[in-house]
């Protein structure tokens, strides 16, 4: 019961760290704002952020390794893409829903899709 507890509280600080970026941040930009206060070991932070990806809370740029907050209601099994900016950093959600299910519909001996995720590098209107 402990052990939750001080997951869930790493969880909540995750997410109150990631609402106040304007960007996507690091594992390591989010431990070292927590070791502010907290004594906190880097894996313990990876599994808090590993259950808030798998609760759909938070997301994950493979690209940059960072983190961002979920901004869309979606559901569990929808396909999402990652559009982020290769300035500012700025990332948006979308639905890939056509997109995947023309890929998906690939011979699937082939392919595993349950990583499956599109990421696009752009620039933002800001930085335009």
């Amino acid at each position: 019961m402990l052990c939750y507890n001080i997951t869930m509280n790493h969880s909540k600080n995750i997410i109150r760290i990631l609402k106040k970026s304007y960007s996507p941040i690091s594992a390591y930009d989010i431990l070292n704002e927590i070791n502010r206060t907290n004594n906190v070991q880097p894996m313990t932070i990876y599994r808090a952020l590993e259950k808030l990806m798998k609760a759909h809370k938070i997301h994950k740029c493979r690209q940059t390794k960072k983190y961002f907050i979920c901004d869309q209601d979606h559901e569990v099994d929808t396909k999402l893409g990652i559009l982020f900016c290769d300035n500012c950093g700025k990332t948006e959600e979308f639905n890939t829903d056509i997109i995947s299910k023309q890929i998906m519909n690939k011979d699937k001996s082939n392919f595993n899709f349950n990583n499956f995720q599109i990421e696009i590098s752009a620039i933002c209107k800001d930085c335009v």
